[in-house]
């Protein structure tokens, strides 16, 4: 369908890129067979609605009646006054859209950080604890070899005095030699230990 008289396509310009608000082809059309509906359906351009049958001619017309149109107006008019007010409801649209967005992306990433907030102390606990757990594990073991370690020192300790006890004799000696020297008579077998007192 061709754009409308005057009109190649309708933009949301000022507003910013990330809006999405184009109006296409599409939504002009759209619009069209909306006014071909309501001119269709609806009553002369001159005929009063329901609600001025029963205004009294002081009373002021309603802010949504502001393009109410003339008989006499040329088909152009009336056209361009529709675009207008199409116009400005896309803008406002357009700016609702961009408001909400904003709020709601504004929303999302204070619920999101609470979130992650959340999340990341919970896995802080969870290292703290796993680390001190950790950290005891290692503690029993090192004291479980410490107690080993002694255990083994004072069993080596006591080996020792017990093996040096059996070698050595009872009585200590001076001479290890003149112990052992005996003099023998061959005729009476008389021994004679020198140094035994």
């Amino acid at each position: 369908m061709a754009p409308l008289p005057g009109k190649v396509l309708l933009h949301c310009e000022y507003i910013s890129r990330s809006c999405a608000c184009h109006i296409e082809y599409e939504i002009a059309e759209e619009a069209i067979n909306f006014i071909s509906y309501v001119a269709k359906f609806s009553r002369e351009w001159g005929e009063p609605n329901a609600r001025d049958m029963g205004r009294m001619a002081s009373q002021p017309k309603a802010k949504g009646e502001m393009y109410i149109l003339n008989d006499g107006m040329d088909m152009k008019a009336k056209i361009a006054a529709m675009e207008r007010r199409l116009e400005e409801l896309e803008m406002n649209r357009c700016k609702k859209w961009q408001n909400h967005l904003s709020d709601t992306i504004a929303s999302y990433a204070l619920c999101h950080l609470s979130e992650i907030n959340s999340q990341l102390h919970q896995k802080i606990e969870n290292v703290e604890s796993s680390q001190i757990k950790r950290m005891d594990e290692v503690q029993n073991d090192l004291s479980q070899k410490i107690d080993n370690l002694q255990d083994s020192i004072s069993r080596f300790a006591n080996l020792n005095t017990m093996q040096e006890k059996e070698n050595s004799p009872s009585q200590p000696h001076q001479n290890q030699k003149g112990i052992h020297e005996m003099e023998a008579k061959e005729g009476d077998k008389e021994v004679i230990c020198p140094h035994a007192s």
